[in-house]
């Protein structure tokens, strides 16, 4: 079965690497960048949303064996969404892919002008990535700002039955704060 799919954005990206004689990578760096369109379900009009622009670099670290993604960043109207990540390379014997962001930024807006977004620029997780179930899972997280904070885990499951799960614990969230934040982790 395919992926129910669909991005309208124009695409551009490079990749250079270097590898060496016996096939393992030395050195890799990535950036790619997409310009505004629109992303989600083929089939479902209703589950698509636009997107402003989103940009990715990354490189290999071959002495830590990870790759460094630094800054991922997706614009949408007043939303923002920017961090860092490091991907690691599984140690010998294990499958799953340690993954942690270190640091990270959230704007959320009303869409309503002269409305303040609700900025969490405390986010962070740890988890691990599955290949052999498509799964990104969030085993740890945390969310903070100047006024709301929680913890977050859940998973992402890719593939043809993509499916997000997530669950949020939060500290005394003032119900306009709390407004914003729960539509756009539901959309």
């Amino acid at each position: 079965a395919g992926m129910d799919f669909l991005a309208e954005n124009l695409l551009s990206g490079i990749l250079r690497a270097q590898i060496a004689d016996d096939g393992r990578l030395l050195s890799a760096n990535f950036r790619a960048s997409a310009g505004s369109g629109v992303v989600g379900s083929a089939s479902d009009p209703e589950a698509r949303f636009r997107v402003d622009e989103v940009q990715v670099q990354a490189r290999f670290d071959p002495e830590r064996r990870a790759t460094i993604v630094e800054p991922f960043l997706i614009q949408a109207g007043a939303n923002r969404l920017a961090f860092s990540a490091i991907i690691e390379a599984p140690k010998a014997g294990e499958r799953n892919w340690p993954v942690t962001i270190p640091q990270g930024l959230l704007f959320l807006s009303t869409g309503r002008p002269g409305e303040a977004p609700l900025v969490l620029d405390q986010v962070t997780a740890r988890g691990i990535y599955d290949p052999e179930q498509q799964k990104l899972i969030v085993q740890e997280g945390s969310l903070g700002g100047a006024t709301a904070g929680g913890a977050f885990s859940g998973s992402l499951t890719f593939g043809a039955n993509p499916m997000l799960a997530i669950g949020i614990a939060a500290s005394q969230v003032p119900a306009s704060a709390a407004k914003r934040l729960w539509p756009a982790i539901v959309a």
